[in-house]
Parts: structure tokens; C-alpha cells; sequence
């Protein structure tokens, strides 16, 4: 047979391996890119209840697993708030027919790259009865590197005071902006060292931003407030091979 020929079904015999036996990388080798958004919207009307929700759903991150899990999760944080506004109507005081719960609920892309993503969801809720809507933030931050939603502490360097740091941080930048509706110690214990005082955080490119809700360190005339540290001003704290590393990447 000529050499030509057998040369020929040699690599005719490769390419039919490689395409029985496709070539898949490892989990390591998984590369991921920045998801596009897709908004999904929630719309019901019923006499005892308004909902009105908008939030944002992940696709064509590289890898549908991750993808997946970060949807998941954010869709079952979402639900609750639709639950909750649900279980409160079927408990609230009726006033009159025209007036219903409603639920409002949208969002705010802060950050999102290829590894993390940080979203700032805007709540309101009324339930009929009440004096006034109530207004909150919350965050869904999360690490499409590792698979996981971001905890305050992955932030900061392991053992660090952090919670200290940004207690005295924002307890001196609240303290200016309340002004009239200043209390000492309603701002003493918002803003005390525990991290459930900080956990509605966003995590800009190149700063925090911390929100307190309503009633959190102030008056609920006073709204809710915003803090923000920038990266640099927490350098002895921050690791800087964790989330930060991620974000700027």
C-alpha cells in the first residue's frame, strides 16, 4: 500500500477518535466570562394584593452549573419576599376595597465581571393596615469562582478587626449625616461590631457601600443611609488575593 495512503487513513482514524472522545477541561480549566443579564419580571393583581417584582437572571457565564446555582439562589430570595407580601395579606387588617398589600420589588446592577457579581435589590412593601410602606435594601453578592454567595468576612484578611474598622468608619460618617435625627444610642447600636449591622453591603469596583435600612440607626423619617469606604481606606484589613482581587480583575 502506498505510504500516502496509509498516512491518510492514519489521520482519518484520529479524527474519528477525537470526535467519539471529545476533549473536556477540568473544572479548573473553566473559563468564565462576564454573564449577560436578563430581566424576569413577577406581575400579579388579585383584590387582597399587588406584586410588582423585576430581577435579574445570569446567562452565557461559561459554565451552567455555576450559572445555575447563582439563579437558584437569587429566584429563592426573591420568592420569599413574593411569600412573605402573600402570607401578610391574608392577615391584614381590610380598610376598604381600593386598597391593597403591594409588593415592589427591583434592582440595580452595582458590579459584575466574569467572577463576581453584586447586586443591590430595592424593596417595598405595604401591608393593608399599616401607617406607610416600608422600604429596604438587600444585597445578592456573589462568587461565580468559587460557586457561593459572599459572606462580609471573605472581604477581609482572616483575623482581622474588621467589624471594629467599619463600625468606627460609619458610626463617624452617620453621625454627620443625621444631623437632626442624631440619637447616640439608636446610632450606637446600628452601628456596633456585628456583622449583622453591615450585612447590607454592595460591592463596587472601587469601594463598599453599606446601607442602613430604615429604623437601623436612625428615625424612619430619617430613610435609610448610605456609607461608602473606599477599598484604599481599609488597606490594612482587606485581603488583597480575595473578593477585592476578583472585583478589580
Amino acid at each position: 500500500m502506498p505510504a500516502f495512503a496509509v498516512l491518510g487513513i492514519v489521520i482519518l482514524a484520529v479524527w474519528g477518535w477525537q470526535a467519539l472522545n471529545p476533549q473536556t477541561p477540568e473544572s479548573g480549566e473553566i473559563t468564565l466570562r462576564t454573564p449577560e443579564i436578563k430581566e424576569v419580571k413577577i406581575e400579579e393583581d388579585t383584590p387582597q394584593y399587588r406584586i410588582e417584582v423585576s430581577y435579574p437572571e445570569f446567562h452565557n457565564l461559561g459554565d451552567p452549573v455555576r450559572e445555575t446555582a447563582a439563579n437558584n439562589l437569587l429566584k429563592s430570595k426573591v420568592q420569599q419576599s413574593v411569600d412573605s407580601l402573600k402570607s401578610a395579606s391574608e392577615e391584614a387588617v381590610e380598610i376598604s376595597p381600593e386598597i391593597k398589600s403591594e409588593l415592589q420589588l427591583d434592582y440595580e446592577v452595582v458590579h459584575i465581571n466574569s467572577s463576581v457579581a453584586s447586586i443591590k435589590m430595592r424593596e417595598s412593601t405595604y401591608v393593608e393596615g399599616a401607617a406607610h410602606p416600608l422600604g429596604i435594601f438587600w444585597p445578592f453578592n456573589y462568587n461565580f469562582k468559587d460557586n457561593k454567595e459572599i459572606a462580609l468576612a471573605d472581604i477581609f484578611k482572616p483575623g482581622s478587626n474588621y467589624l471594629e474598622v467599619l463600625s468606627g468608619v460609619t458610626k463617624k460618617d452617620l453621625k454627620n449625616q443625621l444631623k437632626e435625627y442624631y440619637t447616640e444610642g439608636v446610632l450606637e447600636f446600628g452601628t456596633a461590631p456585628v456583622s449583622e449591622n453591615f450585612s447590607t453591603l454592595f460591592l463596587a469596583k472601587d469601594k463598599l457601600v453599606i446601607i442602613f435600612n430604615v429604623y437601623s440607626v436612625a428615625a424612619y423619617a430619617a430613610g435609610s443611609q448610605t456609607v461608602e469606604v473606599p477599598y484604599d481606606a481599609l488597606s490594612e484589613i482587606i485581603n488583597p488575593e480575595g473578593i477585592i482581587k476578583l472585583i478589580r480583575e
